[in-house]
């Protein structure tokens, strides 16, 4: 975002800009003259934000931290500039785990599991539901991923992972518990003070979906920070039995759920596999990843 820009659309808040930092194509740290800092984000449309808006202050009435977003002097929490629409949230300062501290500190898997248990919980509301659109993760595997990577990828390699979304699985991850998720639960997303959590940031991409997708989610984030390096890749399990073990003290799992965390994780990495198809070196980790997955399906029936 160009520093003018920056500085109209701030206006909508009554704020006068002192320094910008790009976060990413759509998001730039704010500091105003006050020294008072905020992150500005550009949406999709009006409505999305809306919906995020009761969202997070529906988080917020449960006790969970969650980013909050700021009213404009309209009262409103977008604002429209040159057709784009935009929202401001408060920045709070703090910290992320790295990858290493979730294999080497079982105090971290712990505590991420404790975070999104919780939040899972808070988010678990018929009225909450209803503001966002229903998908099913088996219908996104085989109506879209496996589509799209057939365009390019047919190899042998794939078939026994393709044979695992039989109808029976079908019915299996249907029956699955559905809400409100979160939806891109990695590390950065969850943000600590002092080991305590400070807030849970970027509900973009909430949906309502299968609970256990998020917890997957998680585990396969930071599989991908540590994959380069044999040694974490088998450290990565123990991580994953104590997040597992963690989230269902806080927020406990159903028999059916925890006998299909290596199928979500499957499916996960399908679905970015299909993302990033374009992207030859993407594609190409995400797959060996999904193979590596799929070949330690054992391991990972074991983190019970």
């Amino acid at each position: 975002m160009e520093i003018k820009r920056i500085i109209a659309i701030l206006d909508n808040w009554g704020l006068e800009l002192k320094t910008a930092i790009k976060l990413s194509e759509k998001a730039a740290k704010i500091t105003t003259i006050n020294d008072v800092h905020f992150v500005l984000k550009r949406k999709q449309d009006k409505e999305s934000i809306i919906r995020e808006a009761k969202l997070l202050s529906f988080i917020q009435e449960q006790g969970i931290n969650v980013q909050v977003l700021v009213q404009t002097k309209k009262e409103e929490f977008y604002a429209v500039f040159a057709g784009e629409v935009y929202c401001l949230y408060h920045f709070i300062e703090g910290e992320t785990f790295l990858a290493d501290e979730c294999i080497r500190n079982p105090i971290v898997p712990a505590v991420l599991g404790d975070t999104l248990g919780s939040l899972h919980k808070a988010m678990a509301s018929e009225q909450m539901t209803l503001l966002y659109p229903m998908k099913k993760l088996y219908n996104i595997v085989k109506e879209f991923t496996f589509v799209e990577i057939n365009t390019i990828d047919n190899t042998t390699s794939l078939e026994p992972v393709w044979a695992v979304f039989n109808e029976e699985l079908e019915g299996k991850m249907n029956k699955l518990p559905k809400q409100v998720i979160h939806r891109d639960m990695h590390l950065f997303n969850m943000i600590y003070k002092s080991g305590e959590l400070a807030e849970v940031i970027d509900f973009d991409q909430a949906e309502v979906n299968i609970r256990l997708f998020d917890l997957a989610y998680c585990s396969t984030s930071i599989l991908n920070e540590l994959f380069d390096t044999e040694s974490k890749r088998h450290g990565w399990f123990q991580f994953v039995q104590e997040l597992c073990l963690s989230y269902n003290e806080k927020n406990p799992l159903l028999r059916e759920e925890r006998e299909l965390i290596w199928h979500v994780m499957l499916a996960i990495q399908l679905i970015f596999m299909a993302f990033f198809l374009h992207d030859e070196h993407l594609y190409n980790r995400n797959k060996e990843m999904l193979l590596w997955i799929f070949a330690n399906q054992s391991e990972l029936e074991q983190v019970w």
